[in-house]
């Protein structure tokens, strides 16, 4: 699995379905955005928003689902990761923080078969915590 630092419209609510959110293709692909018969869509990131001037952290499986809420700033999406858990229920270290607005991009370490316990950047190794 891998986040990624995202640049959203202005105000960007991701889709939700009984106040969770979806993977895009969920969204997608539900009957009431389908067209007559027409297959299912395999979408990207392009055919559901445009590149907007806020930030955002996703896990980019299936489109991904966010993270963070979206800020105007990175300083503020910072802030935000410092006082917060992210919406998997991780805490993130500033150092890990300031090494994925960079590169915006990390891959997530996983520690055997089920406990993400850090998220790599190029060499790099940030631990998260619960």
């Amino acid at each position: 699995m891998s986040i990624e630092l995202r640049r959203v419209p202005a105000n960007w609510e991701h889709p939700k379905k009984e106040g969770c959110y979806v993977e895009m293709n969920e969204y997608l692909n539900t009957p009431e955005n389908l067209i007559d018969d027409e297959p299912p869509v395999v979408p990207n990131r392009k055919s559901v928003m445009d590149r907007g001037d806020w930030y955002q952290l996703y896990e980019d499986i299936s489109m991904g689902t966010p993270l963070s809420p979206a800020f105007v700033t990175k300083e503020e999406l910072k802030n935000w990761l410092i006082e917060n858990k992210d919406f998997h229920g991780w805490k993130w270290r500033t150092d890990a923080i300031d090494a994925i607005i960079k590169h915006k991009y990390a891959i997530r370490v996983i520690n055997g078969m089920t406990a993400i316990k850090a998220i790599a950047i190029f060499d790099n190794i940030f631990e998260l915590s619960l």
